[in-house]
């Protein structure tokens, strides 16, 4: 009788399993196709999301190392719901079920550690910058000083001069190096034609024209076998007001509390000077942007002066470009009281 061979393929599907080579109605070989089983329980399916999460801690791209971390989470959390209310809730008694929930609540435990100890930690670089200025304005004769703080995305319209000072405040660099920057710009010009340009983590600058203006902050952290960090902060915006200024016709220098003092109310003048003289053109008292705000008094060498016509000679220039040159008589009025009604 002669001798018969031949290969069987058994199939599932289009997928095949095994190929078996008969001889004589006798099976010789059988090769294993197919892929690997499918994990049936936790322990398997938490050893193969262990084994397809051994990511590098030191990978350069933080950022996609995070979102996988994240999907691993994302993908316990289905597998093991659906496990445990599919399969161990009909097979396991109620101690069963307490032990099944307590491994389950640990391993995702542990992959939430596992995200904040590969990604997040990795990124606890960060800074939360801020500008804070002092100004001095005129209300109702009186001087009253305001100190403002702003912080990223926060608005504000101030005068001219105003000096701005400028913090990065940096933090979680320890170990990491840093290159600052802050940036001054007309928004209309844009970041690529900055007005100020610095490479400072600290630093300070005068504002003197009038118009908005927009500041940001830029910080590089950067360490040995690590990719670059950068960080970008929201805009602040800081509007610098246009010029006013205005003088008084006279005042009484007579301590009763009213109209005191010969005060200049101004807004956004970046340069001024300013002399008072008598009559017959002798300097009384001189002033500029450094002292107008104490204002004049009505004495000469600690003694007033005796009522009557006074001239003032004055020049300005404010942040919008407009320049002013004021000439005027001034009343000085030291007998004249006021009394409420």
């Amino acid at each position: 009788m002669a001798k018969s061979e031949g290969y069987f393929v058994l199939r599932r599907g289009s997928t095949k399993l095994h190929t078996f080579q008969v001889s004589d109605g006798k099976q010789i070989t059988k090769d294993h196709v197919g892929t690997p089983k499918k994990p049936r329980t936790l322990r398997q399916m938490n050893q193969r999301l262990l084994t397809g999460y051994r990511g590098n801690r030191n990978a350069k791209n933080v950022m996609k190392q995070g979102i996988e971390a994240i999907k691993v989470v994302i993908i316990r959390y289905i597998m093991y719901t659906l496990c445990f209310f599919c399969n161990f809730a009909k097979r396991f008694d109620m101690e069963d079920r307490i032990k099944v929930i307590g491994y389950w609540l640990l391993v995702i435990g542990v992959s939430v550690f596992q995200c904040f100890n590969s990604s997040i930690i990795l990124h606890a670089q960060t800074a939360y910058p801020t500008i804070s200025y002092t100004y001095t304005e005129t209300m109702n004769n009186e001087l009253v000083t305001t100190d403002v703080e702003m912080n990223q995305g926060d608005e504000q319209s101030a005068n001219a001069p105003l000096t701005i000072k400028m913090f990065g405040n940096l933090d979680g660099n320890v170990g990491w190096e840093s290159k600052c920057e802050w940036k001054i710009y007309d928004p209309k010009n844009g970041e690529s034609k900055p007005i100020l340009d610095r490479f400072e983590e600290n630093t300070t600058y005068t504002l003197e024209k009038a118009g908005t203006y927009y500041i940001k902050f830029y910080v590089t952290f950067s360490q040995l076998d690590e990719e670059d960090f950068e960080y970008e902060s929201d805009i602040f915006k800081l509007s610098i007001t246009e010029s006013k200024l205005s003088c008084p016709d006279g005042f009484s220098p007579n301590d009763d509390g009213k109209n005191d003092k010969f005060l200049i109310s101004y807004q956004s003048i970046v340069k001024m000077k300013g002399v008072i003289v008598n009559r017959w053109g002798q300097k009384i008292y001189s002033f500029d942007l450094s002292n107008v705000d104490q204002g004049w008094d009505g004495r000469q060498n600690g003694k007033y002066v005796k009522d009557g016509v006074y001239f003032l000679n004055l020049q300005a220039v404010g942040s919008d470009g407009v320049k002013y040159d004021i000439r005027k008589a001034i009343n000085v009025l030291k007998g004249f009281r006021e009394y409420d009604e």
